[in-house]
């Protein structure tokens, strides 16, 4: 009985694969184009006999046929054998021409899908229209630059049976046909030491192109989660930003009403209070006086000197020129006096809910008017944090540009 092979054509389409075929048959049974369109819509097989072996060599779609899908290209490949007595692949001829892209590589890849992971080793690439093709060192000059082109095409060049470069002319381009024939003997010489071969099985080819194309809707199915996660978290950080402005809106409203609320206190309690000498008189109806203690009577040590600093915060001096000066701290913390005016003698006067002050300190203290003066963290019920301000000029209008505060609130 005669051996045979099973010789397998592939690439994609206008690469010179139906071409490839009719050299190595010598004949001219397969369709060769002129374009880029496939003319090979089914696959077709020619033998010859060949130094006492059969060689079946078999045509098949071109992968990347502009009118037929990828499924349906492998579809049909994958029934070339289910139709067939075939058992197994002897060499698989992969054909391009040109440059050696990613979507060759893509196209490549496919073999091992459809064939399994053993396909490279019965896999010989054959580039075509290579016109330096006889000269050793330049074929092995243009396989170092494929390889360092990409570690895709390194692995692909390591791991095949064999590149075969070519010169595949047409009758048009060379009458005689001389390249043909050169290209033939070639082949017949290679193929003639291909005696590894992979056994093949329709149903498994089938499943796995159907693994293949699962994998691909899978990975786009990832791809339209993600994406519509990153577009959920698009319109939750542009739902927080309208948040944060409603919210910054708001707080605008409120320091508005606030400020209307403040102005309308200063104008109910008097202007007197701003830049003015006044008079301290605390819930005891007695008067602070320059120590920070408190006296029954009023006499010239008893007036303040209340001076604007930025707005709405402001010094309190006595009268000797001495800033009233708190330092942080809890409960029972002295009120002292400090001769330059620093951080700790900055305070705030805020209007309240009593009809009296209350003096703020920078530490968010308050003034706590006993028989000395102190500081306590809120205001308690009995009003010994709130005092009176008697002015010396109740028709004293303030500086404009006064920055508004808040009332404060009873606090335990």
């Amino acid at each position: 009985m005669t051996p045979s092979k099973t010789i397998l054509v592939v690439g994609k389409t206008g690469t010179g694969k139906s071409t490839i075929c009719n050299i190595i048959v010598d004949k001219d049974i397969f369709p060769e184009g002129e374009y880029g369109v496939s003319m090979t819509k089914e696959s077709k097989s020619e033998t010859i006999h060949h130094n006492g072996v059969n060689y079946i060599i078999k045509d098949t779609c071109g992968l990347g046929d502009t009118s037929l899908t990828e499924r349906e290209v492998l579809d049909r490949m994958a029934s070339t054998f289910s139709s067939s007595t075939l058992s197994s692949i002897h060499q698989i001829i992969y054909v391009f021409n040109g440059k050696f892209s990613q979507q060759e590589i893509f196209t490549y890849k496919l073999l091992k899908t459809i064939f399994g992971q053993d396909v490279a080793h019965i896999t010989t690439i054959v580039r075509t229209r290579f016109p330096k093709y006889k000269e050793p060192s330049q074929c092995e000059a243009d396989k170092n630059a494929m390889m360092n082109e990409s570690s895709d095409i390194r692995e692909i060049l390591a791991t095949c049976n064999k590149l075969i470069h070519l010169n595949n002319l047409t009758a048009d381009e060379q009458e005689k046909k001389e390249n043909r024939t050169d290209a033939r003997t070639r082949l017949l010489i290679h193929l003639m030491g291909c005696n590894q071969s992979i056994s093949i099985n329709s149903s498994l080819m089938n499943s796995n192109i159907d693994k293949h194309f699962q994998a691909i809707q899978d990975e786009k199915n990832r791809a339209l989660l993600r994406e519509q996660e990153a577009r959920e978290k698009e319109i939750q950080l542009m739902r927080l930003k309208e948040e944060a402005e409603r919210q910054r809106v708001i707080l605008e409203q409120q320091r508005i009403q606030q400020e209307a609320q403040i102005l309308a206190e200063k104008k109910k309690f008097g202007y007197d209070v701003w830049n003015r000498k006044v008079l301290l008189k605390n819930w005891r109806n007695h008067y602070v006086f320059y120590n920070c203690g408190s006296t029954p009577t009023v006499h010239p040590q008893s007036y303040f000197y209340i001076q604007e600093l930025d707005g709405y915060k402001v010094a309190i001096r006595n009268c000797y020129g001495d800033y009233l000066c708190s330092r942080p701290g809890g409960q029972g913390t002295r009120v002292t006096t400090s001769v330059s005016l620093d951080h700790g003698c900055k305070f705030t006067i805020l209007p309240t809910e009593y009809g009296r002050y209350a003096v703020l300190t920078p530490y968010g203290t308050y003034f706590r008017f006993n028989h000395n003066l102190d500081i306590q963290t809120y205001i308690d019920e009995n009003e010994r944090c709130l005092i009176e301000i008697q002015g010396s000029t109740p028709d004293f209008i303030p500086k404009s540009g006064e920055i508004p505060f808040s009332s404060p609130c009873k606090q335990q």
